[in-house]
């Protein structure tokens, strides 16, 4: 009987390190922080939009694929800068990273970026443990380019909004991340109109995760 127990909790335990080993983590990173408003928009600031589309992401792909676990990068009241939310996301070993930014507009726009400092689309190192941050991106240059191509927001829900093919820039709040990146940058009258992108953004994610 001891025996059998010792087989049996040594199988649960498997069965547990199997699927931890396996869950895949998104982290998201939403403009401003406790000292950080953002920019400005009709009824609030970019801080507060951004947030809560991030926990809007959040509890839709939760709640349709319990096994992805999507992780913030910062608690409302904390202080986030970029090197944190780096550090952050490369202690968890994330599979993706999305930075979130949200600017006034009178029309719904959707901009993705993806850090590029012209060396992206050549470099295939994953070796690259050291080195600084301004390069941590080439770590995983190609995946980034191959879900990047295919954009955040899947064909068929694009025509909701204005969106504009992915741009590769030497963005800021994309510096120091191992895991493939983007940024996405929303033009948003008011701060509820960014919870409008939430299920489309959150298949894009679904879909991009899936061609990893």
């Amino acid at each position: 009987m001891g025996q059998f127990c010792k087989i049996c909790t040594y199988c649960v335990c498997a069965i547990l390190f199997s699927a931890q080993a396996e869950q895949i983590t998104v982290m998201l990173s939403p403009a401003g922080d406790t000292t950080h408003t953002g920019r400005t928009l009709a009824d609030g600031f970019e801080r507060t939009a951004a947030r809560d589309l991030a926990e809007k992401i959040k509890a839709e792909i939760e709640l349709r694929e319990p096994d992805i676990s999507i992780v913030i990068t910062h608690e409302t009241g904390q202080t986030a800068d970029q090197k944190s939310r780096a550090n952050f996301a490369n202690r968890l070993n994330v599979d993706l990273y999305i930075s979130i930014g949200c600017f006034s507009s009178d029309r719904l726009i959707i901009d993705t970026f993806y850090r590029s400092t012209n060396t992206l689309q050549t470099s295939g190192d994953n070796n690259l443990s050291f080195c600084p941050a301004s390069q941590a991106h080439l770590k995983h240059a190609q995946k980034t380019l191959k879900f990047i191509k295919k954009g955040l927001i899947p064909g068929n829900l694009r025509s909701r909004f204005i969106y504009h093919e992915p741009l590769g820039l030497p963005l800021q709040t994309l510096t120091g991340t191992n895991a493939p990146a983007c940024a996405i940058e929303l033009g948003i009258g008011k701060i509820s109109d960014a919870l409008i992108f939430a299920p489309a953004l959150a298949q894009g994610i679904l879909e991009a995760l899936h061609e990893f």
